[in-house]
């Protein structure tokens, strides 16, 4: 707010039994040239389908993964991303992106709903 920057914050889900619906979080920043996308607290195989699913919505402009001092959690990432829209990216939307996760095991569920690993997905921000 010091520097006169606004910012629209979408706090995103736990969808472990549920992905498509990460890729429906970012499909609601569309439009907006600076997109920062923090993944913290969630799972590689989710971070890596979302990922996919952004840089196929927009352009990745930079970014930075963090590992995380606890051996068991899994890194943060931070990337900022140009989801204005263009003509060849908008044929691609969530409810038809290709999604090849298998179902998530019975310790990953419970991790997205309560635990040390549940802070309810990603974070993002325009």
């Amino acid at each position: 707010p010091r520097l006169g920057i606004t910012t629209d914050d979408i706090r995103g889900g736990c969808w472990i039994t549920e992905p498509r619906r990460y890729l429906g979080e970012l499909d609601r920043l569309r439009g907006h040239a600076r997109v920062w996308v923090v993944f913290a607290g969630v799972g590689m195989r989710e971070v890596s389908m979302a990922t996919e699913y952004a840089n196929a919505i927009g352009v990745w402009k930079g970014g930075i993964i963090s590992r995380s001092p606890v051996p068991l959690f899994p890194p943060m990432s931070v990337d900022l991303y140009d989801f204005s829209e263009s003509p060849a990216r908008a044929g691609v939307t969530a409810d038809r992106f290709p999604i090849t996760l298998a179902p998530p095991g019975k310790a990953a569920s419970i991790a997205c709903a309560a635990g040390p690993v549940s802070p309810r997905g990603t974070h993002a921000r325009s």
